[in-house]
């Protein structure tokens, strides 16, 4: 019986990739386009202002709207669908969170905008809210008042713009002046808004698929190199003279194994950073980290492997490695959580972490983001959002939209045949909290993957494109400082690290450009850069 099960395990997993890697009659999906419907904005006046709810409609779908990406339905197409969905369905009528779910699931589109405009005298009011369809995400939400009734088309310009920048990753030349005034206004400089990651080199190419790295001294030379793992493969890279990196040495792990992370710190301050890897066992869900260490000649396993993820994290200047207990309901139960110290040969628990009930380590970052510069650490849930907690567990703030975003997964245990196949958890990856900008308040690192499938398959996404923003704290909660950098392809993991020894910190990207596509000829890619800070 367990046989029948894997065998139909199997031809699910082959059938999924053969209907996305177009071996039947299916459109190529490495250029989805989005589409967007915008509802009749319900106008609450005692005018007829028809006219201005056709204007508004016609002005977002002018400024959402972007060449073969982004198509937003005609008027007269939504209107007759419309008609089709709920003959009932009325324009003036309001319509929620679930309504514009239930109109967007009919319509076919990835996004529903709609909203309500109220004048009252010469005052305004306006709300906007635009839904994810196909991802369970809140609805990004909007809300303008004014004195002036004449006000309302400006505010809606905006409230375009952010959608374009929050939702799609687009900043057009208006949008980036109106952020450029507002730093002026705040006594910032007039190129706060544009994005410090324009200066990169690019270190590495492979043809392989790069899902982690990290960065350390792993050799005992005082020079930094960059550690990478694809498949079942870790590998040591070296920078040269010619400012690229090369192998040095590598470390195959066995093929019953999938690496989930890898990270570099020397924990046990003998000069040499260690090598911490996590693992888990597709089949029996057990989670199997290793420790490897150079010995001057070759890296060497550690005599003990650990029911645990790793994660290093960089505190005040410091790095610390903090681990989660494993357990087969996923990486997002918080099992305990502690700091790893080391004893001798062996690494111990050390102090435990209150956590929210949904933590995960992978995401985790500790640092000084708020304004009165207390300590808080973030992670990502397993819906990507991103959370900010206190030294208590508590959480303290969460993101309205989501972030991380890999091809890493954990799969849970099928006890009856009724269970769903490949049912499980992604995990997302890395965070980082780092001091741009010379002072005690930290900047948040974050990677955004655009998943360009649908949820039809939960087993299965895949990104062409990634987003790497900084954020920083203030009265909303983590809000972008700067523009996004879009790079294309999926992002794996970002190191902030002196890694030319020269005392100038870099920004080190991952990414897969490229990857195989079953029955087809290409070759999977990856590429490392590396951005000036």
């Amino acid at each position: 019986m367990k046989s029948d099960k894997k065998i139909h395990g199997i031809f699910y997993f082959v059938l999924t990739f053969m209907l996305l890697s177009g071996f039947f009659i299916t459109p190529c999906i490495s250029k989805e386009i989005q589409k967007v419907a915008v509802l009749p904005f319900v106008m609450n006046t005692k005018d007829d202002l028809t006219f201005l709810q056709k204007g508004i409609f016609d002005m977002f779908s002018s400024r959402i709207s972007y060449e073969d990406e982004i198509i937003v339905l005609t008027r007269e197409n939504l209107e007759n669908l419309l008609k089709k969905s709920d003959p009932s369905f009325s324009v003036s009528q309001s319509v929620n969170e679930a309504k514009a779910k239930e109109l967007g699931t009919f319509l076919k589109v990835d996004y529903v905008l709609f909203g309500s405009l109220t004048l009252f005298g010469n005052s305004m009011s306006l709300d906007v809210n635009m839904i994810d369809i196909k991802n369970n995400t809140p609805a990004l939400t909007f809300h303008r008042q004014g004195t002036e009734a004449g006000a309302v088309i400006p505010e809606l310009d905006k409230i375009a713009e952010e959608i374009n920048f929050k939702i799609f990753g687009r900043q057009t030349e208006e949008f980036q002046s109106a952020q450029l005034a507002l730093a002026q206004n705040q006594g910032g400089s007039k190129d706060n808004f544009a994005s410090p990651l324009n200066k990169y080199e690019t270190l590495f190419e492979i043809n392989d698929v790069i899902e982690g790295m990290a960065v350390g001294d792993v050799d005992g030379d005082k020079k930094n190199e960059v550690v990478i793992f694809y498949g079942n493969t870790i590998e040591v890279l070296e920078l040269t003279s010619a400012r690229k990196l090369v192998s040095g040495s590598k470390i195959n792990l066995s093929h019953a194994l999938t690496v989930v992370g890898i990270d570099v710190a020397d924990i046990n301050h003998n000069g040499y950073s260690e090598l911490f890897v996590s693992c888990i066992n597709p089949v029996n869900q057990n989670v199997s980290a290793f420790i490897y260490e150079y010995n001057g000649n070759k890296y060497v396993e550690g005599s003990e492997d650990y029911p645990w993820y790793f994660r290093v994290v960089d505190s005040e200047g410091q790095k610390l490695l903090y681990a989660q207990q494993s357990g087969k309901g996923g990486p997002y139960t918080s099992e305990e959580v502690f700091r790893v110290n080391a004893e001798g040969s062996k690494y111990v628990a050390g102090e435990n972490l209150k956590t929210p009930a949904d933590f995960s380590i992978m995401g985790f970052a500790n640092g000084k983001i708020l304004k009165d510069n207390s300590e808080s650490r973030v992670y990502t849930d397993k819906n990507g959002m991103l959370k900010v907690f206190d030294e208590s567990g508590r959480s303290d703030w969460s993101s309205e939209k989501g972030y991380g975003g890999s091809l890493l997964f954990f799969y849970f245990n099928r006890t009856k045949a009724s269970d769903e196949e490949f049912a499980g958890e992604y995990f997302h990856p890395r965070n980082l909290l780092h001091n741009m900008k010379g002072d005690d308040k930290k900047t948040l690192v974050v990677i955004k993957n655009h998943n360009q499938t649908s949820d039809m398959f939960k087993g299965f996404r895949s990104y062409d494109y990634g987003l790497i923003e900084i954020m920083e704290w203030n009265e909303l909660g983590l809000s972008p400082v700067s523009a996004a950098k879009r790079i294309p392809g999926q992002i794996t993991d970002i190191s902030i690290s002196d890694l030319n020894n020269n005392s100038k910190e870099k920004l080190l990207v991952s990414f897969i450009k490229q990857r195989k596509q079953l029955l087809s000829n290409n070759t999977s890619k990856s590429i490392i850069l590396a951005y000036d800070l």
